[in-house]
């Protein structure tokens, strides 16, 4: 199951800088994305789905990083 989530960005505090983006997080936090990109950019991230054995309630046993996508980024999913 895949997911999509924005990332929280301050576009007034980001700078682009050797093709990469290093963005500021509105609460503070800080990271570098190897593209440019702007404040519309989303995480596609891959949900692993299991279920317990004796609810048979569905879980998500694991996830993964799929890729980035956004308009601004001009960046697809990998």
């Amino acid at each position: 199951m895949e997911e999509r989530q924005y990332l929280d960005i301050d576009g007034t505090k980001s700078v682009v800088e050797n093709g990469m983006t290093h963005v500021v997080a509105t609460g503070g936090g800080s990271y570098d994305l190897p593209f440019v990109c702007g404040e519309d950019v989303r995480i596609i991230i891959k949900n692993y789905i299991s279920y317990h054995k004796e609810t048979g309630q569905a879980y998500v046993a694991d996830f993964r990083l799929a890729g980035f996508e956004g308009e601004e980024a001009g960046y697809d999913a990998i």
